[in-house]
């Protein structure tokens, strides 16, 4: 399963580069490819979850912080 992730990963990080260096991506798609950057771990973990092949992880996410139910009920008001 992890092997999907990182492939879709560099998949992400790839178009991404290409279409920034060819300057093909306007702001509003720098933004989609920035959360689509930084979700696709999420996403390929939810996957596993889905396909019932989740292991044991060893890698961390950079400056992962518990979700705060005050913090969540404020974002969700906004």
């Amino acid at each position: 399963m992890l092997e999907k992730g990182a492939e879709f990963d560099q998949v992400v990080q790839l178009l991404s580069r290409t279409l920034e260096n060819q300057e093909l991506v306007n702001p509003t798609g720098e933004a989609v490819l920035s959360v689509i950057s930084e979700y696709a771990r999420s996403w390929s973990l939810l996957q596993g979850y889905d396909e019932l092949s989740l292991g044991v992880l060893t890698a961390k996410q950079v400056d992962m912080q518990a979700l705060n139910l005050e913090d969540a009920i404020e974002a969700i008001s906004q």
